[in-house]
């Protein structure tokens, strides 16, 4: 599965609801959430969808995560393997 961090300037929570649409998700905070894929999906293709763009009005980035190192809460670091 393929990582992808999402990343808002500020809250938005219709961009939320539509995290949770993915059935991998996991929100870590206000502005930042994880989802996970098994297809090929492109980075602007989860930024439309969630609706950061100029059309959706809600400012952030969506990264693919390929690496990651540090320490964050434990829920997290177990979901990230597990889906990893």
């Amino acid at each position: 599965m393929t990582v992808y961090a999402v990343i808002l300037n500020d809250p938005d929570e219709t961009a939320w609801r539509k995290v949770r649409e993915w059935k991998q998700h996991y929100v870590l905070t206000d502005r930042i959430a994880f989802i996970a894929t098994d297809d090929l999906t492109l980075t602007h293709e989860i930024a439309a969808t969630i609706g950061i763009n100029r059309e959706g009005g809600v400012t952030g980035l969506v990264l693919e995560s390929t690496n990651r190192a540090g320490w964050n809460d434990s829920a997290l670091i177990e979901w990230l393997g597990k889906v990893s």
